[in-house]
């Protein structure tokens, strides 16, 4: 069966992912960013908060995508977009609004638009706003984002509609938008952090074309309030990917298990839903942060013996004092050992 990645490029339809990330001017929330983003080709940000002069510093932190901003203010609005280096597509910037919008055209064996969008919280700008999506819409385009409304009544949990919801619908429909599979498999996107509520289903992705094998998930994540949703294409009689799963072998793990510990002792036995969702929450971010420090720690490893034994078979041909070089080549085979050692348990355990 052909794998996902390669389906994705012939098809031109990117894996792509959109969050509202509830703000990120402060650089020591990138790493957070970094450890729950799953590896797609589109990554669109809402909410960002960065300014100009931080451009470059979260291109070079992120250095695998090549990203496109829309500022806003450092407590306000700011969208970017991110498209990862190996995706083998051509990409223009078409249009923008401060802020608020960016729109890329992504060329590969067709042109597809993607769009990502964060709407004004005030309803009367959100009016105007939605009034004005169509000038960024042409065929095979994907609206991505925070739309700060709802369409239905299903999309919040207080059963009311905001003020713009019968416009954001008329607008949809007017331009021949749906939803894309599979978005709803959580109820709301969004959690309010104090009113319980407050939950809608405010993240979506819509497209305006058919006939394409389209999937979409939605992820928490401990880095915003906001749901991740996300999106990529498979072929007929594929199944959706796992986008996260528990993995038994972390238990072996001390800092983990201490990790977990206190995350348990702030049980709020008062508020058993809300407090366990949480739970939840963290026990995923944990479980990414610690998988991707071994993933980065064996990675380190397996390049530190190539690196020796590289420095070896240098030695061995180009020496010239024997009995030093085998004491020096010795040394170096037994560190190699060591790390050898080191990557079968780990293999064993992961």
């Amino acid at each position: 069966m052909m794998s996902l990645s390669i389906w994705c490029l012939i098809m031109a339809i990117l894996s792509a992912i959109t969050l509202n990330a509830n703000g990120l001017h402060d650089a020591e929330k990138w790493s957070d960013l970094w450890v729950v983003l799953p590896h797609v080709d589109l990554i669109c940000l809402q909410e960002t908060h960065l300014l100009k002069d931080q451009e470059f510093a979260f291109q070079l932190y992120s250095k695998s995508y090549n990203w496109y901003f829309s500022h806003g203010t450092s407590n306000s609005a700011s969208v970017a977009m991110g498209i990862h280096c190996c995706s083998n597509v051509q990409v223009s910037l078409v249009g923008e609004v401060k802020g608020r919008i960016i729109a890329l055209d992504v060329c590969g064996e067709k042109t597809y638009r993607y769009v990502s969008i964060y709407a004004p919280n005030d309803p009367s700008e959100r009016r105007c706003f939605f009034g004005e999506l169509g000038k960024f819409v042409v065929d095979n385009t994907f609206l991505l984002g925070d739309f700060n409304s709802v369409v239905c009544l299903n999309d919040c949990l207080s059963g009311k509609l905001d003020p713009t919801s019968q416009m954001l619908r008329e607008v949809l429909e007017g331009l021949d938008f749906q939803e894309i599979p599979g978005s709803h498999q959580k109820s709301f996107t969004y959690n309010h952090p104090s009113i319980l509520n407050r939950k809608s289903h405010l993240d979506q992705i819509y497209m305006n074309f058919e006939n394409m094998l389209v999937c979409g998930y939605c992820l928490p994540v401990s880095v915003s309030d906001h749901y991740l949703v996300g999106m990529f294409s498979i072929p007929d009689g594929a199944t959706s990917p796992k986008q996260w799963r528990f993995l038994n072998d972390l238990l072996l793990d001390t800092s983990f298990n201490q990790q977990i510990h206190l995350v348990l002792e702030n049980f709020d036995n008062k508020n058993l839903v809300e407090s366990w969702e949480m739970i939840k929450l963290k026990l995923q971010a944990l479980s990414q942060k610690v998988t991707v420090f071994h993933q980065r720690q064996t990675q380190h490893e397996i390049t530190s013996v190539r690196i020796t034994l590289s420095q070896i078979n240098k030695r061995i041909f180009d020496g010239d004092n024997l009995e030093t070089d085998r004491l020096w080549i010795e040394s170096r085979l037994d560190q190699c050992l060591v790390r050898r050692n080191f990557l079968l348990n780990s293999e064993r355990q992961g």
